[in-house]
């Protein structure tokens, strides 16, 4: 018979499962049976254990997971003691110790702890061991991110305890998403963990159960790294050796985030918590776990990539959200070398991981930064092997078939090595001859150096007489020289050229597509330039249809393209599309060029050109600054495309009303502009009317209006009619002649801009709806209160439709009807100041609702 005492029947039921364990079904259920005519009780239990186990993958989870301990142990009541405390409460219990809420009973001060026993049937000389070694492991550890150590002992009854610092507040997940903390708030919480994680790894101490419910934020927002129950010591001399575990005690590790050689039982190092550091970042980040299957059966699966991770569905929509942002800009953000970060951090093994946590920590940092970080993507051939190892079976009859194949692939190979060497000649070629013949003249007709114009007019002789030339190379020979025309705003001279070698191409039978999509390209830039906004889209497409065939997705040309066809699509008001086209452009160009190129540092600067114009601030912010930090690096800081970034910059500033810092942006870029594009080119106006808008943010009304007359008069002369920078000008001519109190002059350059708005985008761009509230301003000037709403309710609906809610269009509006919302502690953005000046020299109230 057995013993009476929860000890007793834990070691009977204890070497029953171990019996169990080793027997098949029918030899099983024979035990049972005999067990259950003397010890019904414990043929229960037992019968309960074994079907926790055949339930799931792994025997030793099913058993930790479960409280069937709970039933056979003696439940520690509140008030019971341990040393100088005593127990209020259970704070948790896992399926080897539990954790009680504890005040101080002596003395005479209050301290509150909590205190972490066994259960009482679970005392056996193994786990006290372990028990004694982590409150060995916890006095060598004094870093405030680590819960600390008060005290600990051992009980009359043998029971050892520790009591430890008590921590009031909540998991990590659960205070990040409850929270809504950005993506920069969680790393900046998982950096703090990490650094605890790393002084405890200077004491030789490594944690090997990191996951999230050991890890509390306090309502401060400090973080607690808790539980070393099955820490390990890395020099344990000195420390009692345990002997092995029974194979219900062992292994009280949490599989989701136990690394590779935890499940393979290996040896372990400090690489095990990096990946579990690897585990808690993915989570955090993306709301996933980076496994498909997160029982983790196999210890050899590899991570899942972010974007895969992060979903298509409604669920990744409502992680998204607990984030603060969308789940397409949640990938954007994610993409790349974060990606490549995580993947490095949780390779599966040891050897491929970052060497320390530090260094983990330094390549994160890199990446707020915007710098190139150390990891590396994984490679499709790396990939491509990993596959044929895990399936070797099915790869030789894969082989075979290969083999069949081989000569066609050795050529096909060829070919394609000597598209991407002529592809990479081609790109330094003709970014040579453009940037220098633009260099050598910046003024275009205007600059001071006739010579570059004169060496591209004899070229072209040459290039048109020359019988020995080859068609195909005549065509491209051409095009080059077309788009240098181009590129010194020269449209008069770009069209013919350009025109002539779209023709040559149509005419040659052997013409490929990618030379046609360069052609296709280059005329649909000429015509984006020429203000033909819809035909230049028409010809985009068409362009990408055949870089697309030719080069593939991914090519540098394609990603060109690409970018072009968005900058079009964002001229014509298209924002959405445009971020459509610049996120697959980004992501090509960063798989393939990698995140510190200077076309990718283009793409950023584009997307937050949009993101700004759709009011999205603090990603424009982000990417003008990812885009500047690489654009300096490549080019310098004279260059103008680091230029552009300084200006786009500039006008977020002073959409956000931060007038100082943007003159600095603002200034500097118009500097560049002058020096490398001329003083009259329409990059340059366009730069000068930012420098016009700031003087009318500083007050400066006489001279931003002197300016913005000018350039319209210049624009006017260079450009076609309706030319989308001269419309700018108009709606900023508006603006400005409306705060000097000329309504009728701001009433023409309103009804100017609207026209030329119109004509680029029937169905209603954007831009409308600056000229929408500042002709309500005006028939609020004309005491028409039903015109002065109606025209308000018209730019809100169409700000609603076209803009995100945090567009500083919305409050300028809001302001126009007599709603206050804006915050009176800073200055208001451009678009409120134009309207609070309007209030001011306006007799009547413009409050309509």
């Amino acid at each position: 018979m057995s013993g009476d005492s929860p000890v007793s029947r834990f070691h009977e039921i204890d070497a029953l499962l171990q019996s169990a364990l080793d027997m098949d079904a029918d030899e099983r259920n024979v035990l049972i049976e005999r067990v259950g005519r003397e010890q019904p009780e414990i043929a229960s239990h037992l019968r309960a254990m074994l079907a926790c186990i055949d339930a799931v993958d792994d025997p030793l989870d099913a058993l930790l997971d479960q409280h069937l301990w709970a039933e056979l142990a003696d439940d520690p009541a509140a008030g019971q003691c341990f040393g100088s405390w005593q127990a209020r409460g259970t704070i948790a219990h896992g399926g080897m110790a539990r954790v009680l809420f504890a005040e101080r009973a002596t003395g005479g001060f209050e301290q509150f702890a909590a205190i972490k026993c066994l259960w009482p049937g679970l005392a056996s000389p193994e786990l006290i061991a372990r028990f004694e070694q982590e409150r060995q492991i916890l006095a060598r550890l004094d870093d405030p991110r680590i819960a600390r150590l008060l005290d600990g002992g051992v009980r009359a009854d043998g029971m050892p305890w520790l009591a430890l610092e008590y921590v009031s507040g909540r998991s990590i997940d659960e205070h990040c998403n409850s929270c809504c903390l950005s993506i920069d708030e969680r790393i900046g919480l998982w950096d703090e963990v990490a650094i605890a994680v790393a002084s405890a790894h200077q004491r030789l101490i490594v944690h090997r159960d990191l996951k999230p419910s050991n890890v509390l934020v306090s309502e401060q927002g400090s973080i607690k790294l808790l539980d070393f129950g099955i820490a390990k010591l890395l020099d344990a001399e000195g420390f009692p050796a345990a002997a092995p575990p029974t194979r219900i005690e062992a292994r009280a590790l949490t599989r989701e985030y136990a690394s590779p050689e935890q499940l393979r039982g290996d040896a372990i190092t400090t690489a095990s918590d990096v990946f579990q550091l690897g585990v808690l970042l993915f989570e955090l980040v993306c709301g996933a776990r980076p496994f498909v299957d997160t029982r983790r059966c196999h210890a050899e699966d590899e991570a899942l990539s972010l974007s895969a991770a992060i979903g298509q569905d409604n669920e990744a929509d409502a992680h998204a959200a607990q984030r603060a942002t969308t789940s397409a800009r949640l990938r954007r953000r994610l993409r790349g070398d974060f990606d490549a970060i995580l993947q490095r951090a949780l390779a599966v093994s040891p050897a491929a991981r970052y060497g320390s946590v530090d260094a983990m920590r330094e390549d994160v940092d890199r990446w707020q930064r915007g710098v190139p970080v150390k990891a590396r993507r994984i490679g499709r051939l790396r990939r491509s092997g990993k596959w044929l190892r895990r399936h070797a079976w099915l790869a030789a009859g894969i082989v075979c078939v290969l083999g069949l194949t081989l000569t066609y692939a050795i050529s096909t190979l060829r070919q394609a090595q000597a598209l991407a060497r002529e592809a990479g000649i081609n790109r330094t070629v003709r970014d040579y001859l453009v940037g220098w013949f633009q260099a050598a003249d910046p003024g275009g007709t205007q600059g001071q150096d006739p010579r570059a114009s004169e060496m591209l007019v004899d070229g072209l002789a040459r290039v048109r007489r020359d019988v020995t030339i080859q068609p195909e190379l005549k065509a491209e020979m051409l095009n080059i020289i077309g788009e240098i025309h181009l590129a010194r705003g020269e449209m008069a001279q770009a069209e013919p050229i350009l025109l002539e070698a779209n023709a040559l191409y149509r005419q040659l039978p052997s013409a490929e597509d990618r030379l046609r999509g360069s052609s296709s390209s280059s005329l649909a830039l000429l015509l984006h330039y020429s203000g033909r906004y819809a035909e230049s889209a028409a010809m985009y497409r068409q362009a990408l249809d055949e870089r697309i065939a030719a080069l593939g997705s991914k090519s540098y040309w394609t990603i060109v393209t690409r970018q072009r066809f968005a900058d079009v699509l964002h001229s014509l008001g298209l924002y959405r599309e445009a971020i459509v086209q610049l996120d697959q452009a980004l992501e090509d160009a960063q798989e393939t060029l990698g995140d510190s190129d200077a076309l990718v540092a283009v793409l950023e600067s584009g997307l937050a050109n949009v993101d700004r114009d759709l009011g999205r601030q603090r990603e424009s912010a982000e990417r003008y600054a990812k885009a500047l930090v690489v654009q300096m690096a490549a080019h310098g800081e004279t260059h103008p495309n680091t230029a552009s970034s300084r200006l786009g910059l500039g006008r977020l500033l002073l959409d956000q009303g931060n007038y100082g810092d943007a003159a600095g942006q603002i200034n500097a870029a118009f500097v560049t502009f002058q020096k490398t594009r001329g003083m009259t080119t329409p990059s340059t106006a366009y730069c000068e009317r930012v420098v016009a808008q700031l003087l009318e943010a500083n007050g400066d009304l006489e001279g931003a209006a002197s300016r913005l007359q000018r350039l319209v008069k210049s624009m006017r002369e260079q450009l076609p009619p309706g030319h989308i920078i001269t419309a700018y000008l108009e709606i900023d001519l508006g603006f400005v002649e409306l705060e000097r109190g000329n309504d009728g002059l701001a009433a023409e350059w309103f009804a100017q801009a609207e026209r030329n708005f119109d004509a680029i985008q029937p169905e209603g761009h954007p831009r409308r709806i600056e000229i929408l509230l500042g002709q309500g301003l005006l028939a609020a000037r004309q005491s028409n209160p039903a015109k002065t709403q109606a025209l308000l309710d018209a730019a809100w609906a169409q700000a609603v439709r076209q803009l995100d809610a945090e567009h500083p269009l919305f409050a300028a509006i809001n302001l126009a009807r007599g709603k206050s919302g804006n915050d009176s502690s800073r200055s208001p953005g451009l678009a409120s100041l134009r309207v609070s000046r309007a209030l001011a020299s306006s007799a009547t109230p413009l409050a309509t609702r």
